[in-house]
């Protein structure tokens, strides 16, 4: 039985390549450190590109953060977009153009240069999916009075009544999905509402789930592609939650190829069809499957599997 990793206190507490703020660690300094504050910190600068038609945000390129940006591209964007202080309140139209990974990063940044350990963990959502299904999503863990919490800092008021007013006013939807939503805390997400890639891999490998019911509800043909779901895209998240445990935060599928369609072309790993993987590969996905449902005890194996296995590295980020 495996021994619980004490030194994931001081790993998660310290910032990786794409969490590091301390250039702007002055700045930040005046921030309470509690969730709250850091929460509202991260909505004060980020928009999410899939709810500007909601907000009545125009698209601008120049305010999108784009592909693989780190926490500090936010705030270095955010400083030219509004000619603000940093953390004064910003309007709809003064805010970053980023995903969900944005946001989960950037308050897992904060927690960081804050000495709070904390994660970003990718895997799918139910509450932002049709019924039965779940959708591409990143969230962020926090441990703080001795346990992880997972907290959404993309779902902030207006997102979270607009779910709430949905589950209220569709009497014909199932009532488990329909308590699912109404049962919703972006403080506090439980099981019941978001799952990592891990625990989607395992429920699909072992016929538990409909692989196919897991990946991102938009229009594939805009990218070239018959789907956006099944297990394939289930192991590009488990590949991605892996390397945010390893603390290599990389960009959603959907945002790397509207960055570039050739993206995640020159990974082996995540670019490989399922039947062409290799006996190998399925056992090395296996694996990660397993060790990243409780990272709290294998940390040193997370971290030793990406530090050997060069298939796991990404190309695109490694080697720049």
């Amino acid at each position: 039985m495996s021994i619980i990793s004490t030194n994931f206190f001081s790993y998660y507490a310290k910032p990786g390549q794409f969490t590091d703020l301390s250039k702007y660690k002055k700045l930040i300094n005046n921030l309470p450190a509690n969730n709250v504050a850091l929460i509202n910190a991260t909505q004060n600068l980020i928009v999410h590109d899939m709810w500007l038609d909601h907000y009545d945000v125009k698209k601008d390129p120049k305010k999108y953060i784009g592909a693989s940006r780190t926490a500090a591209d936010i705030i270095d964007l955010s400083l030219i977009i509004s000619k603000k202080k940093l953390f004064d309140e910003h309007n709809k139209n003064e805010k970053v153009i980023g995903d969900c990974r944005d946001f989960s990063i950037f308050l897992c940044a904060l927690f960081r240069i804050k000495e709070i350990p904390a994660r970003a963990r990718c895997g799918f959502a139910s509450y932002l999916a049709k019924e039965s299904k779940y959708e591409d999503h990143w969230v962020c863990e926090v441990y703080r009075n001795n346990k992880w919490r997972k907290i959404d800092p993309q779902i902030d008021s207006f997102q979270l009544n607009f779910i709430l007013k949905w589950a209220k006013e569709h009497p014909k939807a199932d009532n488990d999905y329909k308590k699912m939503l109404l049962s919703l805390d972006p403080m506090d997400i439980t099981e019941h509402h978001f799952i990592t890639a891990g625990k989607a891999w395992k429920l699909s490998r072992d016929n538990s789930l409909n692989p196919n019911n897991f990946g991102i509800g938009i229009n594939p043909e805009k990218f070239g592609l018959k789907s956006l779901s099944g297990l394939w895209f289930i192991r590009g998240n488990l590949i991605r939650d892996f390397l945010a445990l390893n603390k290599i935060e990389v960009s959603p599928f959907v945002t790397g190829i509207e960055n570039n369609k050739n993206y995640w072309h020159n990974w082996r790993l995540m670019n490989t069809e399922d039947s062409k993987l290799t006996d190998n590969d399925w056992a090395l996905l296996d694996k990660i499957s397993k060790l990243t449902d409780n990272p709290n005890y294998n940390l040193k194996e997370i971290r030793d599997l990406f530090a050997e296995n060069p298939d796991l590295h990404p190309p695109f980020i490694l080697n720049k």
